[in-house]
């Protein structure tokens, strides 16, 4: 299961604390709904330009479908844009 928004932007900013308490121990890996759409992608866009990370967390299967669902289509689109 997926982090609502909520969520998702309380565990970034909580990464973003370790790193910043713990320099070179820690990398920034966004968390945001892979189905959560504008809302996400916002999120994304605001982990990668203004926390610095360079990647993203994702679980094997989100809300029944798999990661070749097409649905995840935008969500690959965006984060290959962001260059995470």
């Amino acid at each position: 299961m997926c982090a609502d928004l909520e969520r998702s932007r309380f565990i970034n900013d909580k990464v973003k604390e370790a790193r910043s308490s713990y320099p070179g121990r820690f990398i920034g890996a966004a968390h945001a709904h892979p189905l959560g759409g504008a809302e996400a992608f916002r999120e994304l866009a605001r982990c990668s330009g203004e926390l610095g990370f360079q990647g993203c967390v994702i679980t094997s299967e989100v809300d029944g479908l798999f990661l070749d669902a097409p649905e995840f289509e935008p969500f690959w689109t965006e984060v290959s844009r962001l260059g995470m």
